[in-house]
């Protein structure tokens, strides 16, 4: 087995990407990923294999594509070998059902059960370069690479005519200034908890983002990234868990992917701002708390879904059991286990809410013996069982 041929068999293997050996005159002699039939797959898309072909001729470095902004391929020819190698479909991040299924007819060629997980462009890029790599031994240069499948790094580069065109237009010192002012004292109030008797500006007074998008759709998106990015780490300043601080980030950026219009990215910046001054509010409240219950806490935070044992917790905060135990009780009023079977409770009804998983599915995902055993808990501490909690409160996402 030759290096070229490991480190596919080996990127196969790992991550499932569908990979074409070509031979000559162009024939298909090798398929890897049993699980993608990728073979009949570019049998039937005749015009996307021509298309990578033909560019392929045209060119010394690797062809890249990427097609609907999705799905990528790679195609890199050997000539001493007198061969080539075709990576994709690779999906790029995380993707609809409806998304996948739609493309190119993709479910036909998916064995049952096979999932197509997506990577970021980045880290395609990274896998492509061990192939050139064991192809050519020598380093990837992705600047040429990209220039030459038509991505010019200069053009996507701020330039002294941009710049000196955007200070011509704007009063820049002025508003910068005013901006720096405006952010901290807005933070400032965030830091508080949003208190009411400090100065409270509203959310159109937090005009620090400037003018990052000439499409006003686009504008509102990005302020929205900027306000929860700043949000996250004024938490975190303000005593709040990284764990739960970046919890709220992750959830209301994904809440944010799915915005179509003003109005619903709106609703995610007003829902994020409230979650993160209440995350503050309670992080004062308990600000007296001591730091091993504080870490005791972000630790099960984070291992929710883990078998949690009370040993192994004491052991992460560097304590007893039997003393840990003791002092969680007399200062949280419960038993270190019945915080972690509430948080879990918890955990569960923010996917009932959130989620279409089944109830089996998070009781499993949150360690649960069964989805009775889930319930039991559940009933005790929401006085409903799972399935009427969700008919209930289940959200429907934006369209």
């Amino acid at each position: 087995m030759n290096d070229v041929e490991y480190v596919l068999e080996k990127l196969s293997l790992f991550n499932e990407i569908p990979i074409v050996g070509i031979g000559e005159q162009n024939a298909m002699v090798l398929c890897n990923g049993s699980l993608f039939d990728a073979e009949g797959f570019y049998r039937e898309n005749q015009d996307l294999w021509k298309q990578l072909l033909g560019r392929s001729e045209e060119m010394e470095e690797p062809v890249l594509l990427v097609e609907s902004g999705i799905f990528a391929y790679a195609l890199l020819k050997n000539d001493d070998q007198k061969g080539k190698c075709l990576i994709g479909p690779v999906p790029l991040g995380k993707m609809s059902r409806a998304e996948l299924w739609s493309y190119r007819n993709i479910r036909k060629y998916m064995v049952s059960g096979y999932q197509m997980d997506g990577m970021r462009f980045d880290q395609f890029l990274s896998e492509l370069g061990l192939v050139y790599y064991a192809t050519y031994h020598r380093q990837m240069d992705t600047e040429k690479l990209l220039e030459d499948n038509g991505i010019s790094w200069d053009d996507w580069k701020i330039n002294e005519y941009d710049y000196l065109s955007y200070q011509f237009s704007k009063n820049e010192k002025k508003r910068n200034e005013s901006a720096y002012l405006k952010e901290k004292e807005w933070l400032e109030w965030v830091k508080s908890g949003g208190d009411p008797s400090k100065m409270t500006p509203g959310l159109n007074d937090y005009s620090l983002t400037g003018d990052m998008a000439q499409n006003s759709l686009k504008q509102q998106e990005y302020a929205c990234v900027c306000m929860i990015t700043l949000l996250t780490r004024t938490a975190v300043e303000a005593h709040v868990t990284p764990a739960e601080a970046y919890g709220i980030s992750d959830l209301y950026l994904q809440k944010l992917e799915k915005c179509k219009d003003q109005m619903s990215i709106a609703a995610v910046t007003q829902n994020a701002l409230k979650a993160f001054l209440d995350s503050i509010r309670r992080a004062k409240e308990t600000s007296d708390t001591p730091s091993y219950i504080t870490a005791c806490k972000d630790y099960i935070a984070q291992h929710r879904t883990d078998d949690l044992k009370i040993g192994d917790i004491a052991s992460v905060v560097g304590l007893s059991h039997s003393y840990l135990a003791q002092k969680f009780k007399e200062h949280e009023g419960i038993t270190l286990q019945q915080y972690v079977i509430r948080e879990k409770v918890r955990a569960a009804a923010n996917l009932i809410k959130y989620s279409d998983f089944s109830l089996s599915e998070i009781a499993d995902y949150l360690g649960f013996s069964s989805q009775s055993h889930m319930g039991t808990y559940f009933k005790k501490e929401y006085g409903m069982t799972p399935n009427e909690y969700r008919n209930k409160y289940k959200v429907v996402e934006f369209s």
